[in-house]
């Protein structure tokens, strides 16, 4: 389950992940101007009629994969699986489908500015009124999801993750 106070009535977040360009090769100075290039991009979602019990599925995909491929495959899962229409599923797209080197794509995932999005991510959908949340990662995704989860040097739990109502096990 997912709670938080959302700010703002802007019902959308910064996401992207542009198409690799084959035989291109990446260095680390351009990592940092395709992450700021993605920031621009902002999805908006329109028409969207709520539910009473709606819930999201976000699909980080891993290393290589453009935003058309993580399309397709968490199209086809969701076919596979029978997903009932009350789950939405949604790709959290982040550059890793653009880097020529897993080391640079594995840089980009542990930004502060992919942690940012993803909480956008999340404040899109509690503003939307959807409270829970199921997350699947594939490869490289995990790190993405392992560093917006991870605590603040104090020991506080990161603002991402206190979105989440912990277990009574967790507490």
């Amino acid at each position: 389950k997912i709670e938080a106070p959302v700010k703002g009535d802007d019902f959308g977040t910064s996401t992207g992940s542009p198409e690799p360009v084959p035989n291109e090769t990446k260095t680390p100075s351009d990592a940092a101007s395709e992450i700021n290039r993605c920031k621009a991009v902002d999805l908006k979602v329109q028409n969207w009629i709520k539910g009473s019990e709606e819930e999201a599925l976000i699909f980080i995909p891993g290393y290589n994969s453009s935003l058309k491929h993580s399309l397709e495959v968490l199209g086809q899962l969701c076919a596979m699986m029978r997903l009932p229409s009350y789950i939405k599923p949604i790709v959290f797209a982040w550059p890793g489908g653009t880097w020529f080197s897993y080391r640079y794509a594995s840089r980009a995932a542990a930004t502060k500015e992919n942690a940012k999005n993803f909480g956008l991510l999340l404040d899109s959908l509690i503003q939307a009124g959807i409270q829970t949340v199921h997350i699947m990662t594939h490869s490289l995704g995990v790190q993405t999801l392992m560093n917006v989860m991870r605590n603040k040097p104090d020991g506080s739990r990161s603002d991402v993750a206190s979105r989440f109502i912990l277990a009574p096990d967790f507490r």
